[in-house]
């Protein structure tokens, strides 16, 4: 997908970290985005799983046991899940604008996942029995971006008026950073702070000296059990 009314870069931003920026300038102005959307060859998706099981049986307890594993991993270049054009070119993660998309990982990538589950029949009698079970779900984090938010963040690439969110560059120092003295804090107490968030995320770490990844990052594992 790309939008054929968007002028081409008007100037480039300054210092490390530097980006295309597109002014918000129009080809023609009587229109708000003229879009060419086509077929392309770049993406894919995937998924894998492996199931083992045993049950055991005896006069007086039965035992059903299962555990599974499962991978999905998936790219796109859009993920296209809105009903209008707009929205499905404008709101993407990007360092020059959504006109200069590559391929990366897709918002729904399941990443691993953990299943089992141990069910125990207690016989008491031919009539009389108890079910006890238990049951495990262990799965990756949501994927997510790092992003620039705000006003400042809508300004940083201008290319669509729709508040697009480009990704950071993670400085490797204070220089880098470019940072100002604001209100209360000096740059150099910024910078302590932003030095001490990137170094306390694996995935920040990684980048410091380059741009944010789109959907680079990932939440957590999730765990859940059920008696």
């Amino acid at each position: 997908m790309e939008n054929l009314n968007l002028a081409g870069p008007q100037f480039s931003t300054t210092g490390a970290g530097s980006r295309s920026n597109f002014g918000g300038v129009q080809v023609d102005d009587t229109y708000g985005g003229i879009f060419l959307v086509s077929n392309t060859g770049e993406g894919q998706s995937w998924n894998a799983s492996l199931t083992l099981s045993k049950n055991f049986y005896s006069p007086l307890v039965d035992v059903r046991t299962q555990a599974t594993y499962s991978y999905g991993d998936s790219d796109v270049l859009f993920e296209g899940t809105s009903s209008q054009n707009i929205s499905n070119w404008a709101f993407n993660e990007s360092v020059n604008g959504s006109n200069n998309l590559t391929v990366s990982t897709s918002d729904f990538a399941q990443g691993d996942r953990f299943l089992a589950n141990v069910v125990a029949d207690f016989k008491w009698s031919d009539n009389l029995k108890t079910t006890l079970g238990i049951f495990y779900d262990g799965i990756d984090g949501t994927p997510f971006s790092y992003v620039v938010g705000g006003f400042s963040g809508a300004n940083l690439i201008d290319d669509s008026g729709e508040g697009v969110v480009p990704l950071p560059f993670i400085p490797s120092s204070f220089e880098e950073a470019l940072l100002v003295d604001d209100g209360d804090l000096t740059a150099e107490q910024q910078w302590e702070l932003l030095d001490a968030f990137i170094s306390c995320d694996d995935f920040l770490s990684g980048r410091r000296g380059l741009f944010s990844e789109r959907i680079g990052a990932r939440a957590k594992m999730i765990h859940v059990i059920d008696f």
